[in-house]
């Protein structure tokens, strides 16, 4: 199947269903990494934040929070990820890590409809 994808990316690689496949042929693979980098991937090709599943990037705790962290510093507007860093930080029970990044979020924007509570 892999061979298959990847050679679907070679006819259009802005096509996003690709990594959609990707990401879920990796993770029946238990290729976490991979499956985290698809599922980057494809929000960065589709805009849809209802990819990302913190579910997932639990599967791969450590190279989660590292990528996270560097999309973090290298987007100026990078509330999402901090958000994303922030929940995959609370199921993981980090109260202490988590906290000051959604309190940093709501000094920042106020509560808005887009924070968990």
């Amino acid at each position: 199947m892999k061979a298959s994808l990847e050679e679907c990316l070679k006819y259009d690689k802005d096509y996003a269903e690709i990594y959609r496949f990707q990401m879920q042929s990796y993770e029946g693979k238990k290729e976490y990494k991979k499956m985290i980098d698809a599922m980057l991937t494809l929000y960065d090709k589709k805009g849809d934040s209802d990819y990302i599943s913190i579910k997932r990037l639990k599967k791969d705790k450590r190279y989660a929070v590292a990528v996270l962290k560097e999309r973090i510093a290298s987007e100026k507007d990078n509330a999402l990820w901090r958000l994303v860093l922030a929940s995959l930080y609370e199921k993981c029970y980090m109260y202490s890590d988590a906290l000051p990044i959604f309190n940093g979020l709501v000094d920042e924007y106020g509560v808005d409809s887009f924070l968990p509570w």
